[in-house]
């Protein structure tokens, strides 16, 4: 994988057949699943293999604990910083319960297998942030889905300022901005590049057979069922408007997408790392995508 220059549970809402402010969502807890690692030689890290504080990032493995002055107002003030200086695509909502915890959105760059895609992270912070990184956990496509050689299907973000991965390790001066930009700027035009020792492409066509898949799993996942848990009140609440924003100003963009992929339907998916299976689907998606269409078209005219 590359490593990109910085720049109460979540849910996670069934498959499918910006600002800044609180949630009071009571999300489900997370399934627990074991870390994901590369094929042979391709020189991912596992757990097993990481020193003890790289191999602590889930956020649901925190016992409940009395929190700090100092981290309760650095949360504040990240939250704060966002409010007044949005970076574009990101978004994120303090939570009401927890107020070391922040639901955030990071929107898919622009030409990319990721356009459009909302995916939700769930974001703790340890007692004595910011001297240490927040714990982040990928929840869209949660258990089923790898995106990227960097976001593993179990949740797990690996970033060098979030010690997960090799390089520039954390620094106060970091914030959450930080860290969602971060990960925005892994979102890229050919992620497969991403994996170690696949700087080149291995065999012809690998680069596109994995576009491919992620594009579809990203219209399944990062679209149609996180405005399928919107619509079930499964996701964070201060997501609705962005995401109903998201959907309607990309909604013709999503059906592109689809009609370009349905010559793909029935055929199995060829993702060069063995990460992901199952069938391609684009025609199933399309029809899902009016469906939500509908019902994001009677919220908007309600606001």
């Amino acid at each position: 994988m590359v490593e990109e220059a910085p720049p109460s549970a979540a849910p996670t809402p069934s498959a499918p057949s910006g600002g800044a402010t609180s949630s009071s969502s009571a999300p489900p807890a997370a399934p627990a699943s074991s870390s994901s690692t590369g094929p042979a030689g391709s020189g991912m890290l596992s757990d097993k293999n990481m020193p003890a504080r790289e191999k602590d990032w889930d956020p649901f493995r925190f016992q409940p604990r009395q929190l700090t002055t100092q981290c309760i107002k650095r949360v504040h003030r990240d939250i704060l910083q966002m409010q007044r200086d949005p970076s574009p695509g990101c978004f994120a909502c303090a939570d009401e319960e927890q107020s070391a915890v922040i639901h955030c959105l990071v929107v898919g760059n622009d030409g990319t297998p990721y356009e459009g895609g909302m995916f939700y992270f769930y974001v703790s912070c340890p007692d004595n942030y910011s001297i240490s990184p927040p714990r982040v956990k990928l929840m869209t496509g949660l258990g089923r889905c790898r995106f990227n050689p960097n976001l593993y299907s179990n949740g797990k973000v690996c970033l060098s300022i979030l010690n997960t991965w090799a390089g520039p390790s954390w620094s106060p001066a970091n914030s959450i901005a930080t860290v969602l930009m971060s990960i925005q700027s892994l979102l890229t035009e050919k992620p497969y590049h991403n994996e170690p020792g696949f700087e080149i492409e291995r065999h012809p066509g690998h680069v596109k057979a994995f576009n491919d898949v992620v594009q579809h799993e990203t219209i399944r996942f990062a679209v149609l069922e996180m405005m399928q848990g919107l619509e079930e009140d499964r996701l964070p609440r201060a997501f609705g408007p962005a995401m109903d924003d998201i959907l309607t100003a990309m909604f013709e963009g999503y059906v592109d997408i689809c009609q370009e992929g349905i010559a793909l339907d029935g055929q199995p998916f060829q993702d060069p790392f063995g990460w992901n299976r199952g069938h391609f689907q684009f025609g199933r998606l399309l029809e899902q995508l009016h469906t939500i269409k509908l019902q994001v078209d009677k919220r908007v005219a309600k606001r």
